[in-house]
């Protein structure tokens, strides 16, 4: 590390942050409280800084930050696709190291790499990682990667050893801990936003370059992006004990949790929720409403003012305001709905468990035995029934945001004692709805609306399993991850263009891989890795005499959990459900098909002002 290049980064960083940022906010109690950790922390401890991944700016802001605290620089573990003529030589000096993309048949690389890493925590370095493994497309926090920690782990696991092959007794001081700090950076805007929502639609991401990042940082000049929020989680110990799956799971889990809330958040789950015209006026009351409803279970919400968030949000989305002040958000564009759905997702951690407890509850109130009372149409419920809906619910959806293990059962229960719609008898073992109330709930409404586009991915993931099943009786060629995702991508688009799918970011390609991880972990499919090894094979789990009625079943089963048709005169009804023949005619363009971005999939640009 290059002091003078460390000073000129730190001078760059200030000067910038003016310009792209109306603030920069670190939360500064959660910082000491780290400080506070590290200091009581006893034996060899190092310390390995675990961001979020949102940005390329992510790595700018942490290195800041520490310049800007007195912490010590870290390491940063970059992709050697930024490895470019004088930035790459620039960024070695601040800190960084480069690293392939993928080595995972090359033990020698992995070796070496693993021995730096090693020989970096061993001097007391500290170490900055993504252990999601590249940036967040959609918002939300990815899968961990299980690599690094892995290195973490052999690093104190090997201290261990060699300690025990010395046959020194090792006492507090002589112990080598790792504590994994979770950061949350969270932004009003992220300037690469669109460029994703173009890649979850299938269009190529553009390959780093110099020409690629003077026009990036050109084009920053003339962007505001609003606030930028930094959080600090509770840090997690690496012993020789600890266990590489739950430890890498608990990290991701506090990343997201410990986030902050911002205005264009919260904006933006408010016009994915009805997904019609609103004024102004009805956009701000809304907005109240939500912050006390987040403020309730503890969230983090960003400082701006109720009364300004509103506007704040909708300058900072670029979202048009017609005559009378009517908000027009123009989800009826996939890539429209992706921007918008990549800051929704930022608060669907605070709502998971209500998710699928309500979604439980909603499925099974279609599925009901009627009592009427009066002039109140009443429906009642088994308790037994809704909970393993609940549970079935609640495993997907924990593929889709990370979340802490809870006992949804309790939280069913709990939930039903609390709710003024809901009536338990537990001598029957049932539950009472009344259904006006319930249709009627802003709150059961809402939350809703958050997983309507997830359960939407998850059943064209279901008909997308058809290919796999006639594949499999043809003694077709395998069909790779990459394939199957393309495969329901086409027949989502061919939905979506008749006007058979309301919700345009269940395109999502992101959302169509956890999807399948969820199917995997329910014993559907399976994973196994390709012949040439270097992609992932999807196949059916032959664990079944017909599997035929075992996908019939299956997709019937996701399409009663989508979101029903609404009808003024008759009762809602639920999406139709499709055949095998006609999912397997809407996906036939897939084999010819690298992608199904269109130029129709984004608003048209707005000719310049005078």
């Amino acid at each position: 590390m290059v002091m003078p290049a460390v000073r000129c980064l730190g001078w760059l960083l200030t000067k910038t942050w003016r310009l792209l940022f109306n603030g920069l906010h670190v939360d500064l109690q959660s910082l000491h409280h780290v400080r506070r950790v590290l200091e009581a922390s006893e034996g060899d401890v190092s310390v390995v800084f675990a961001p979020t991944h949102k940005s390329h700016l992510d790595y700018l802001i942490i290195s800041y930050l520490c310049f800007a605290y007195g912490i010590p620089l870290p390491r940063i573990a970059a992709g050697n696709n930024l490895d470019l003529p004088l930035v790459g030589s620039f960024l070695r000096a601040n800190g960084s190291f480069f690293i392939r993309r993928s080595f995972r048949n090359d033990n020698l690389y992995k070796e070496v790499l693993e021995q730096y890493v090693h020989e970096l925590l061993h001097d007391g370095n500290p170490v900055e990682v993504f252990i999601e493994g590249g940036r967040s497309r959609h918002g939300r926090v990815c899968k961990p990667r299980l690599g690094f920690m892995a290195m973490f782990l052999n690093y104190v696991k090997g201290a261990s050893r060699a300690a025990a092959d010395d046959g020194s007794k090792a006492d507090e001081t002589s112990k080598k801990t790792v504590l994994v700090v979770p950061i949350s950076l969270d932004y009003d805007k992220v300037y690469e936003v669109d460029g994703y929502a173009n890649q979850l639609l299938g269009k190529p991401k553009e390959k780093e370059s110099l020409a690629v990042l003077f026009r990036s940082v050109w084009d920053l000049f003339f962007l505001r992006l609003g606030h930028s929020y930094v959080r600090f989680g509770e840090p997690v110990p690496l012993t020789a004990t600890s266990s590489l799956q739950g430890s890498s799971e608990l990290v991701a889990e506090r990343m997201q949790t410990s986030g902050t809330i911002t205005s264009t958040s919260i904006v933006s789950a408010l016009l994915m929720w009805k997904r019609a015209y609103l004024t102004e006026e009805m956009l701000e009351a809304r907005t109240v409403w939500l912050v006390e409803e987040l403020e309730k279970r503890g969230a983090t919400v960003a400082h701006v003012e109720n009364d300004e968030i509103a506007a704040h949000a909708l300058s900072i989305l670029k979202v048009d305001t017609k005559a009378n002040s009517v908000v027009a958000p123009q989800l009826q564009y996939p890539v429209r709905a992706l921007e918008l759905g990549f800051y929704r997702n930022h608060l669907l951690h605070i709502f998971l468990p209500e998710m699928a407890i309500v979604g439980a509850l909603d499925a099974a109130l279609r599925q009901r035995s009627k009592v009427d009372e009066g002039s109140f149409a009443q429906h009642k419920l088994d308790i037994w029934t809704v909970q393993q809906q609940a549970r079935k619910i609640w495993h997907f959806l924990r593929h889709i945001c990370r979340h802490e293990a809870i006992d949804i059962e309790a939280r069913l229960t709990q939930f039903l004692e609390d709710s003024a719609e809901c009536e338990v008898d537990e001598a029957s073992g049932t539950v009472t709805v009344d259904v006006n109330c319930w249709n009627t709930s802003k709150l059961t409404s809402f939350v809703l609306s958050l997983s309507w586009s997830f359960m939407d991915s998850l059943w064209l993931t279901t008909q997308g399993l058809w290919s796999l099943l006639s594949a499999a009786e043809n003694d077709d060629s395998e069909h790779t991850e990459r394939d199957v995702v393309r495969r329901v991508q086409v027949l989502a688009k061919e939905l979506f263009l008749r006007q058979q799918l309301s919700h345009a970011e269940a395109l999502c390609s992101e959302s169509i891989k956890q999807s399948l991880e969820f199917l995997v972990e329910s014993g559907v499919v399976r994973f196994e890795r390709s012949y040439d090894g270097k992609s992932r094979v999807v196949r059916l789990c032959s664990n079944s005499a017909d599997p035929v009625r075992v996908l019939e079943d299956l997709t019937r089963e996701v399409n009663a959990r989508r979101k029903p048709h609404a009808f003024l005169w008759r009762e809602d009804e639920l999406p139709r459900n499709l055949t095998r023949e006609e999912a397997m005619e809407l996906m036939e363009g897939a084999q010819s098909s690298r992608s199904i971005y269109a130029k129709w999939m984004a608003p048209p640009v707005p000719p310049p002002t005078a």
